[in-house]
């Protein structure tokens, strides 16, 4: 009877496991779905809206704020997920790398901040379209709100798939009922970004919400802990 309990118990945890991997798995491609079949409906609107020349103008906009957004994350996405993955049965740790990796992306979020002003302030091609840049920093503000690691360390991605999700055709409707012309184009970057911030507002309610997560004032040695 003891070899065969030992066996069930096995059994159990390696069944759990499989399922947790497997339903994960299948969350994250759906998020991917989302993330390619979205673009093939606006885009195309979009540019005729837009015209292809202030299209042009956006995602030009767009990549420099991707290479931001890419500083800002600072492989937190793999480094946090690590670490809450270790430390997921002990709340008081939880808090304290959640708080502190918030606290370590705003800072880096400020410096991307300062960045941009300095760059709309000295290249002409920047500053012609400082106003766009400005308003689409939003979506980097988002991403520093929303814990995509937090919620992939404890394998909760199902939080990750509805958010991105709704997010994502709020973010549609809103295009199709407001950007109407090409002069809308700065109304287009307040829609990603509204939309990015909306995530990220969600999964820092969901985070304290749902996982219970408590205030943790974060430290100068933390914040440089979680930056090394």
């Amino acid at each position: 009877m003891k070899v065969n309990s030992n066996s069930l118990i096995k059994n159990w945890v390696f069944s759990t496991l499989r399922s947790n991997v497997i339903k994960n798995i299948f969350l994250l491609y759906i998020i991917h779905f989302a993330n390619y079949l979205l673009p093939l409906i606006v885009v195309p609107y979009l540019v005729r809206v837009l015209s292809p020349s202030g299209f042009g103008i956006v995602s030009f906009a767009q990549s420099l704020i991707a290479y931001l957004t890419i500083f800002v994350d600072y492989g937190f996405a793999l480094s946090a997920t690590r670490k809450i993955s270790v430390y997921r049965n002990n709340k008081i740790e939880v808090s304290r790398i959640f708080f502190n990796v918030l606290a370590a992306k705003g800072f880096l979020g400020l410096i991307g901040f300062i960045v941009l002003l300095l760059l709309t302030s000295l290249i002409p091609q920047f500053k012609e379209i400082s106003t766009l840049l400005i308003i689409l920093y939003g979506t980097i503000v988002g991403n520093i709100l929303f814990p995509i690691w937090l919620f992939q360390g404890l394998e909760k991605m199902v939080f990750i798939s509805v958010i991105n999700l709704t997010t994502k055709i709020l973010m549609v409707m809103g295009i199709f009922l407001f950007v109407k012309s090409s002069q809308d184009y700065l109304l287009y970057a307040i829609i990603l970004s509204v939309s990015s911030m909306f995530a990220g507002f969600i999964g820092i309610i969901l985070a304290l919400w749902r996982f219970k997560i408590d205030f943790t004032m974060p430290s100068l040695q933390g914040i440089w802990k979680e930056l090394k």
